[in-house]
């Protein structure tokens, strides 16, 4: 599934190759968006529609697009094409392109874990991490930050352990020596995010083991 942030990429490499192909500053051209219906057509989504008007609604603000018309009408049946008049400023263009593929890089090493009233942020960068009021870090070469990356970029934020073990401890196998030193490793990032100790706790704690299987994301009631 496709964030903001893609559509925003996806609209400026667009602008940016007609321009090239066009070698016109201050063109003016034609931008064709689909409004449909869902599962109209099996290769269109009404998501994309409304991502690429949030792209233009972007570039309008940072007046790379200067005039911008809409003509609704209809084509190949009875959805509503929107015809989009552009004119563009080609040098705003270029370093807005360049801000926006920053901020997506820095957008890609963030993962954000989001449970009832809890937030937990850590950059895979940097291995800075915030959960609710409480902020540290990780070294990144560390056992602690080895976890977090696994569990924060598997699927629904779950890793089982076999996956933990070869990923912390470069590709040793799971046996339950290794998985009684994942729990032993497991405590000390809790310390690290104030989760423990329970008496003195001052964040939540977002960990869950699934007996037999792993550990994931998830706040305890």
């Amino acid at each position: 599934m496709k964030d903001d942030i893609d559509y925003l990429l996806e609209t400026l490499e667009e602008l940016k190759e007609r321009f090239s192909r066009a070698k016109l500053k201050g063109i003016s051209y034609e931008l064709y968006l689909r409004q449909v219906e869902p599962d109209a057509f099996w290769d269109e989504d009404p998501a994309d529609y409304d991502g690429r008007m949030y792209a233009i609604k972007c570039l309008q603000e940072a007046g790379i697009i200067k005039k911008y018309t809409v003509e609704e009408r209809y084509e190949s049946g009875i959805y509503p094409v929107h015809k989009a008049i552009c004119s563009i400023n080609e040098e705003l263009l270029e370093n807005y392109l360049e801000q926006v593929k920053e901020d997506a890089q820095v957008k890609k090493n963030i993962k954000i874990f989001n449970d009832k009233d809890v937030k937990f942020i850590f950059n895979l960068d940097t291995g800075d991490f915030e959960l609710n009021d409480t902020k540290g870090n990780f070294n990144p070469n560390g056992q602690e930050y080895k976890f977090l990356k696994i569990i924060l970029s598997s699927s629904e934020h779950q890793a089982d352990y076999a996956t933990l073990v070869s990923g912390v401890w470069n590709g040793r196998e799971n046996s339950k020596a290794s998985r009684a030193d994942l729990s032993h490793l497991l405590k000390k990032i809790k310390l690290g995010l104030k989760i423990l100790p329970s008496n003195a706790s001052a964040s939540p704690d977002i960990f869950k083991n699934i007996k037999g299987l792993g550990y994931r994301l998830s706040v305890q009631d």
